[in-house]
């Protein structure tokens, strides 16, 4: 396996579900999760609907912890 594709597997875990996704994150940040992040699966449609057509950009004003730009860029 190339370096790339070792990356990507990496990253693929840690977007595997919600509760992969807030491992990246102190406890205390993880105990707001549930009630402040928005699940991956909504973040992965917006983000296929969003980027449709190529050469994209989107701001997300409301980053908070990163959610929609980290999944964004896998």
């Amino acid at each position: 396996m190339n370096s790339e594709a070792a990356s990507r597997l990496y990253l693929d875990n840690w977007f595997s579900s919600d509760a992969q996704f807030h491992n990246l994150y102190p406890q205390g940040i993880q105990l707001l999760s549930g009630q402040h992040w928005t699940p991956l699966h909504i973040v992965q449609m917006v983000v296929e609907f969003l980027t449709s057509e190529e050469d994209v950009n989107v701001l997300d004003l409301g980053s908070g912890v990163g959610k929609f730009s980290l999944a964004a860029s896998t």
